[in-house]
């Protein structure tokens, strides 16, 4: 199964009332990154037990990296994100991680719709649209 971050058209990316600290598109090159960095990972040869045993360890910089979090704005928690992708894709699957009980409650999905806003998302029908709840585990 190919990763559709490769095909994401990244000068197309939009996030409607995101609050700035953390863009849409640093989301999108970190997740490329990692990615990259566990492709890599993937790929390189099994280390000998003595450098395991002797503690020598390279660190990942991105181990020590905060994440980035996408958030909107203080004043209305709506986000907008238009994920354009430069070729057809099918979507089978999202993966929302949520910082402790701050995540949506309502997700509604567009195809096709790149010049969206706010009213739209209330007066068009979405081509599917579910609700989250938060499990602490």
């Amino acid at each position: 199964m190919d990763d559709l971050i490769d095909y994401i058209d990244n000068a197309s990316l939009e996030c409607l009332n995101q609050n700035v600290v953390n863009p849409l598109e640093d989301l999108v090159n970190e997740v490329k990154d990692e990615i990259m960095e566990e492709t890599a990972e993937e790929t390189q040869p099994e280390k000998p037990e003595e450098d395991v045993a002797s503690g020598s360890s390279s660190s990942s910089s991105s181990e020590s990296k905060e994440k980035i979090i996408i958030q909107s704005n203080a004043d209305d928690p709506q986000l907008l994100l238009k994920l354009p992708f430069t070729q057809v894709v099918r979507l089978t699957q999202i993966v929302l991680v949520p910082v402790e009980s701050d995540f949506p409650t309502i997700v509604k999905l567009f195809i096709n719709a790149p010049h969206m806003d706010f009213s739209d998302v209330n007066d068009k029908k979405p081509m599917q649209q579910f609700e989250l709840k938060y499990i602490s585990v």
